[in-house]
């Protein structure tokens, strides 16, 4: 696998490919993320964005196109990976890995016609600024930046909105985490001390108004099939589900 050079990317881009597998890759290319491959640097048929973080669940892999290429490259890595890719894919990683765990990820959508349910919260939020990296930081899980790498780059491109305390720092924050053309993948965190205040839901509001009225983009929200909490947040924000895409869990 080697690096993907402009033309290449261009002709990802126009591949159909899983809901949130899809944003992942787009967002990548787009936005020229580190930790893209393929096994051709202009025409590709095998497509991975790798995320090298050290987390339980391993690295975190997207791939698309054809299975044989990418998961013998991911094979020689000797890593515990967590991967989003094509049901047919399963089959090549069974073959060289006893231990595969499968899981589901979900994408869900707002309603993009007829009455939408009110978004308004008393709560008040604000739109975080670059002066905010150091509180966002502290609020924010470790896995908040991993699409954009940086929290300038996700001011700059993106958004966040939080909640603030008394001592300045953030009770809730909401942001995009991933990033399309047309589509702004939602995240958010509460600090445990001020969860079931409806903090949470007061950031993603916020940000939701901001995606749809401002950016002019369609909010999405990818969650865990297990994450019943994160799920009955969606649903209170007029969120519900699109698509199931299988996660593979295993070790090289």
């Amino acid at each position: 696998m080697v690096p993907l050079d402009e033309s290449a990317i261009a002709r990802v881009l126009a591949w159909d490919v899983g809901e949130h597998r899809a944003l992942s890759l787009r967002h990548a290319l787009i936005h020229r993320s580190p930790g893209l491959w393929g096994d051709h640097p202009r025409t590709p048929r095998s497509v991975l964005l790798v995320r090298e973080v050290e987390a339980p669940e391993g690295w975190h892999v997207f791939g698309a196109g054809v299975a044989e290429p990418a998961v013998a490259w991911l094979a020689k890595r000797g890593r515990k990976f967590s991967l989003l890719a094509p049901e047919s894919w399963e089959g090549a990683i069974r073959k060289r890995s006893s231990l595969v765990i499968r899981g589901v990820v979900e994408t869900w959508i707002r309603a993009d016609e007829g009455p939408r349910l009110s978004l308004a919260s008393p709560i008040l939020t604000r739109r975080l600024t670059p002066d905010d990296a150091s509180a966002f930081a502290r609020s924010a899980p470790d896995w908040a930046l991993r699409g954009w790498g940086d929290f300038n780059r996700l001011i700059a491109e993106g958004a966040a909105v939080g909640v603030s305390t008394l001592s300045g720092q953030f009770a809730s924050v909401a942001w995009i985490y991933e990033a399309d053309h047309d589509r702004d993948s939602i995240a958010v965190s509460t600090d445990t001390r001020f969860r079931r205040l409806g903090l949470g839901r007061a950031a993603a509001s916020a940000l939701i108004d901001d995606v749809e009225a401002v950016r002019g983009k369609a909010a999405l929200w990818t969650v865990d099939a297990t994450n019943v909490p994160s799920k009955a947040l969606a649903r209170s924000l007029g969120f519900s589900p699109r698509s199931r895409e299988s996660v593979l869990r295993w070790y090289s």
